[in-house]
């Protein structure tokens, strides 16, 4: 069972995992060290056990930085798929090394090395635009743009570099060094809800300009404020509505009862995915998928927004998986099955070229079940509508961005 192209091909799935900063891995190379084990929080009502005992999860926080994230972005975007990565918590809450620069990078042992890879894989790197983290200095005298000062964001589109068509994030950011570098590259000040912002000169993305050659495509429009940047490669007016939304004239993804519902049902996360049924479903970057559903398995009740979220609570790793339902009662409803299905979902079987099908190195037959420990669900009614919570204390196996990243969901059709 598995996704397939319209031709009934399963689709090639790219395995691996990313290394963060490619600048890292010249000096240290890639690693993909499995961490220890952790968890978020929730909502709590309607507890359920699943065929194995659940595990005892911690009280959910009320405020999550994801949320707070959402309050400052536009409700359009809602319908792009929203990623979120918080670089500077998750260190810090597995104990890392935090460097702030290649050559403090350089100064760490093997061991620390490690420890900081580790806290970093499954977190999405929303600064992973252009070519910020693989050549951070060129960055720094380019565009007054630090790398190792981008704490946490949200980018919209694809979980990694492409697609994607706006990002947004918040750290240790000199507004003045970065509004004045962008000057001098010539871009042009506009304006729009009442606040500055600065567009990329005509001409601009040319291969014999190097700053277009470090921005590969990003850094179109850019509107930045002392610890605040946010930036556009697309011509789209994504980056105005997050100014509407700063001016308090547009509404936020947190005015959306089913995406606040959701949001919140990941507790404390430090990183997540908020997708629409469609991002999921049929990604534009991703061939028609289509799936041979199990004769065994039950109906999914019709959900509007799936969301994952990766956290970390007192050394332990969990992964949090969410549905959002317009039906106050379809939540509750649908636990077992769904459940059951990411149990025994079997993942995508790749065909490669001139090569018999078979499975990609290092990608497992079962990966929700190789990943997760015993799971456990809740539900809960929504102000409007209903959320169902899936909670996986993670074992080992692939990370859940790429699980996600390349719609390896197939237990969420229909």
């Amino acid at each position: 069972m598995g996704w397939r192209d319209s031709g009934g091909n399963a689709i090639v799935k790219i395995v691996g995992f990313a290394c963060f900063a490619l600048a890292i891995v010249a000096v240290f190379g890639c690693t993909s060290p499995a961490p220890p084990a952790q968890t978020p929080g929730g909502l709590q009502t309607s507890p359920r056990a699943t065929a194995t005992p659940p595990a005892t999860l911690p009280s959910a926080a009320p405020a999550s930085r994801l949320v707070g994230l959402l309050e400052k972005m536009p409700l359009s975007l809602k319908e792009s798929g929203i990623w979120f990565g918080d670089t500077e918590r998750a260190l810090d809450l597995a104990d890392a090394p935090q460097p702030r620069s290649l050559e403090e990078i350089r100064a760490l042992d093997e061991q620390e090395v490690e420890a900081y890879l580790t806290a970093l894989r499954d977190v999405v790197q929303v600064s992973a635009f252009g070519t910020l983290r693989e050549h951070p200095q060129e960055w720094i005298d380019t565009f007054g743009l630090d790398y190792f000062g981008i704490g946490r964001g949200i980018r919209t589109g694809g979980e990694s570099r492409f697609p994607h068509a706006l990002v947004y994030f918040e750290g240790d950011i000199d507004s003045v060094t970065v509004r004045d570098k962008l000057l001098a590259l010539g871009y042009e000040s506009q304006e729009a809800a009442g606040l500055a912002y600065y567009a990329a000169p005509q001409g601009f993305h040319s291969l014999s300009n190097p700053a277009a050659r470090l921005a590969m495509g990003s850094m179109d429009r850019v509107f930045v404020s002392e610890g605040v940047l946010v930036e556009e490669s697309s011509a789209i007016d994504m980056l105005v509505d997050v100014l509407r939304v700063r001016a308090d004239t547009s509404p936020s993804l947190a005015d959306d009862p089913s995406v606040l519902s959701i949001a919140q049902s990941l507790g404390k996360p430090v990183s997540a995915a908020i997708l629409t049924r469609q991002t999921v479903l049929e990604p534009g970057f991703l061939p028609p998928l289509f799936y041979d559903k199990p004769a065994d398995w039950g109906t999914l009740n019709e959900w509007d927004l799936f969301a994952a979220g990766y956290g970390i609570v007192e050394g332990r790793r969990w992964l949090t998986i969410s549905l959002y339902y317009q039906d106050s009662t379809h939540a509750d409803a649908n636990a077992g099955e769904f459940v059951r299905r990411i149990i025994s979902y079997e993942t995508v079987v790749p065909l490669l070229p001139g090569a018999s099908p078979q499975l990609a190195a290092g990608w497992p037959e079962k990966p929700y079940a190789e990943m997760c420990g015993p799971l456990s669900s809740s539900s809960s009614k929504a102000e409007v509508g209903s959320v169902l919570t899936v909670r996986c204390p993670i074992k080992n196996g692939i990370s859940w961005r790429e699980l996600v990243g390349l719609r390896d969901l197939g237990f969420l059709l229909p």
